[in-house]
């Protein structure tokens, strides 16, 4: 057979298998509430639509019958309900009253989203994109600014939305006839082209959200709350007449938030009703980052960290009082106790505690797992309790029933609930649908601890091995894959790319180098200043042990990272040419730290990393010619003439992270130098998650990998594909 008939073959393989994986429903939101005698569960879907190349979402109904003991029983009691032209629903405390933001699908619509108000089964009201528009901009729908909430009272609700900046013309437009001198006002001529930033990756257009509140007595008139140099997020009622929220200090200018949850930011309440309501500062008068305000009775929990320092740093959980308005720690993020776990999570569940109010459940990074935990408000201790699989994230807590979405490498994302029992060990979990296991128990994986020495201190390191059952225990091609960041870590969640690679033959080690987060925080900071080096050393010491176990075919190795992982699998390709790697695949990779700093929207991550200057970084600052040599120094483009790799580059158009001239250069200066190199430039940001980008992402890098991989292996795809299960 010739070679393009092999390659086509393959391809039919690879595209047949991911149509596969495509059509599973995963779940990814999950709420629960009293129904009666028993409880009513929604869960919320998504899945990918090959055929229109887009997510669809829908809803399922179930019935939870709850004894004193546990969960009795758990039964669907509908079909799945379309979901997709829904952004966000908010039920009022007696479910009464439902808010729904839809997205607005008609022809050429200049305003994204509207808004039903629907009480018990009956619609009472739209707020048209064109009411809407003359209010404010478009609904904040991210996550570090989406909030929709109903006062206590249920006669108000409120959301977040830009706010509304006049409209620029030209110098030299003319002026209808008919605008009235109110219009006229509203518009600001010749500042049509002037500059304005935003809140960088994924929040195009996002620059000053603001609180709004609709009075539902009233005629659902608009009240907007704005404070001058601050963006409002994570808005909440305190009562009928308080609001709280974390607002983000925007001067003298935006930094990226996308996974980004250490900004300047301060907790601040208003009396909405007031006509000019101004802010009290309840917290955050220091250079702190303040997250995912929770109210608890007369108190308000919150996450507290360090702003302007390394990402994803461990969070203090904060209470203030609102009575006597003093703030005190729940938890601190150091602790010389031998069992401290550090809090490592960006958000709080928007509900989390207790029908008591003494206890509060959250997930934290652990190592390799996400982990459930509780904590004790009285005695401010936190206990990691049992779940069901590796990474699990807290979805909902109510009526003293918990409810988890959990994963395994292996294991399909499902969502399970137990009763609340505070005083016993071990909580008993009900899965509520068995999710596809079949696609996926020929897989496995194992977790590893090992240690790396270093001027006489030893470090742990963590690697997590997934591949075929059948061939965990022998030598095969693997796929290298360290994780972004770098102040992240590598779970035991389930991964699509990961185990469709699995499914076509590879096994992939996922590292866990120093840096990365779960353990605490001096193994977090040990990184700033290193990288480039420590993070690269780590994983060759990883890649050599596993090799020495007898884990992974040495003549067979790939790497595979995006991001700060791009960044380490190409610096493996420019600082060991000669170790045999067989080919590279990396998306949207940090090539070139001192040509990325004036273009990122995370400036300041660049400093920091290579933290010439050992302080957290300054306004303003780009870089002088120490810093910027330091930022060369420790880039991959520092080798770039060294390496021999095959390199398949995966870049987007639109990324703000990490802009994509740098690899473009990167991939310039291979091709001149001989490389096989391969680039793709997808209409997409930088987590590349466009349902058409994943696709063709994965078939191209499974083709890119075949071309290399020994022939031994190139027919070792599982049955399940060459039988056609997957047409």
């Amino acid at each position: 057979m010739s070679s393009s008939s092999n390659t086509e073959s393959y391809e039919r393989q690879f595209v047949n298998l991911y149509r596969r994986f495509a059509r599973i429903a995963v779940p990814n939101k999950a709420t629960i509430d009293k129904n009666g005698d028993s409880y009513s569960l929604v869960v919320h879907y998504s899945q990918r639509d090959l055929d229109l190349m887009e997510n669809i979402s829908f809803k399922k109904y179930y019935n939870v019958n709850v004894s004193k003991i546990g969960i009795e029983s758990i039964s669907c009691q509908s079909e799945p309900c379309d979901t997709t032209l829904e952004l966000a629903v908010k039920y009022s405390k007696s479910r009464q009253w439902k808010v729904v933001v839809k997205k607005n699908i008609r022809e050429n619509a200049k305003f994204k989203s509207f808004i039903e108000i629907w009480e018990s089964d009956t619609k009472i009201k739209t707020l048209t994109p064109e009411i809407l528009e003359k209010n404010h901009g478009e609904i904040s729908l991210s996550e570090d600014f989406l909030a929709v909430h109903w006062s206590p009272n249920e006669k108000y609700f409120l959301y977040t939305a830009e706010y509304k900046s006049p409209k620029s013309e030209s110098f030299f437009k003319q002026s209808a006839e008919s605008a009235t001198m109110q219009e006229e006002s509203e518009v600001i001529r010749g500042n049509e082209y002037l500059y304005k930033d935003d809140w960088g990756e994924g929040m195009n257009g996002v620059r000053h959200p603001c609180i709004y509140i609709v009075d539902v007595e009233d005629n659902f008139k608009i009240r907007c709350v704005e404070v001058e140099n601050f963006s409002l997020a994570d808005a909440f009622w305190i009562d009928n007449d308080k609001i709280g929220c974390v607002a983000l200090n925007e001067y003298p200018y935006r930094l990226g938030v996308a996974m980004c949850c250490m900004r300047p930011s301060v907790l601040y309440s208003f009396d909405w009703r007031k006509e000019l309501p101004k802010p009290k500062i309840l917290y955050g008068e220091h250079e702190e980052s303040i997250r995912s305000p929770r109210k608890n009775g007369k108190t308000i929990l919150f996450l507290c960290s360090d702003a302007l320092s390394s990402h994803s740093k461990a969070s203090k959980l904060m209470c203030y009082n609102i009575e006597t308005n003093h703030t005190q720690v729940i938890i601190d993020k150091y602790s010389s106790e031998v069992n401290f776990v550090p809090i490592y999570t960006h958000y709080l569940p928007i509900n989390c505690f207790t029908l008591d109010g003494k206890y509060m459940l959250f997930h934290t990074l652990m190592k390799c797992r996400s982990a459930l935990c509780i904590v004790d408000l009285n005695n401010k201790s936190l206990k990691v309790m049992n779940s069901p699989l590796f990474a699990t994230r807290v979805m909902d807590v109510r009526h003293d029933l918990l409810v988890l979405l959990s994963s395994a490498p292996n294991h399909f994302p499902s969502i399970y609930i137990a009763k609340l029992q505070t005083d016993v060990e071990l909580l008993k979990f009900e899965e509520v649908e068995m999710n596809h296991r079949h696609l996926t128990d020929d897989i496995d994986f194992r977790i590893e601890e090992m240690f790396i020495e270093e001027k006489g201190e030893k470090f742990p390191l963590h690697t997590l091995l997934v591949g075929p059952s059948h061939k965990m225990n022998v030598a095969c091609a693997t796929v290298v894959n360290p994780h972004g960041g770098p102040h992240l870590t590598f779970l035991g969640t389930f991964t699509h790319m990961i185990a469709l690679f699995a499914k076509i033959g590879f096994k992939t080690l996922l590292i866990n180098f120093r840096g990365s987060t779960g353990i605490n925080e001096e193994y977090v900071n040990v990184l700033c200043g290193n990288i480039g080096e420590m993070d690269v050393k780590d994983v060759m010491h990883c890649i050599q042990h596993h090799v020495e176990k007898g884990d992974i075919d040495m003549k067979n190795i790939f790497l595979f990272g995006g991001s700060h992982g791009g960044f380490i699998v190409t610096h493996l390709c420019g600082q060991f040419p000669d170790f045999g790697f067989k080919a590279c695949a990396t998306r949207n990779p940090v090539i070139d730290i001192s040509s990325m700093i004036e273009l990122t929207d995370i400036p300041d991550w660049c400093l920091t990393e290579i933290n010439v200057r050992d302080q957290s970084y300054k306004f303003g600052d780009f870089g002088n010619v120490e810093s910027l040599t330091a930022c060369f120094l420790k880039s991959p483009m520092k080798y770039v003439n060294n390496i021999k790799t095959p390199i398949f580059l995966l870049l987007g158009k639109y990324d703000k992270r990490v802009p994509k001239t740098q690899s473009i250069k990167y991939y310039k200066v291979l091709k001149t130098c001989g490389v096989d190199v391969k680039c793709h430039v997808y209409d997409d940001k930088h987590d590349l998650q466009q349902v058409n980008v994943d696709a063709d992402a994965f078939v191209d890098i499974a083709l890119w990998f075949y071309k290399y991989i020994d022939n031994k292996y190139k027919n070792d795809i599982t049955q399940e594909v060459y039988d056609g299960v997957c047409l």
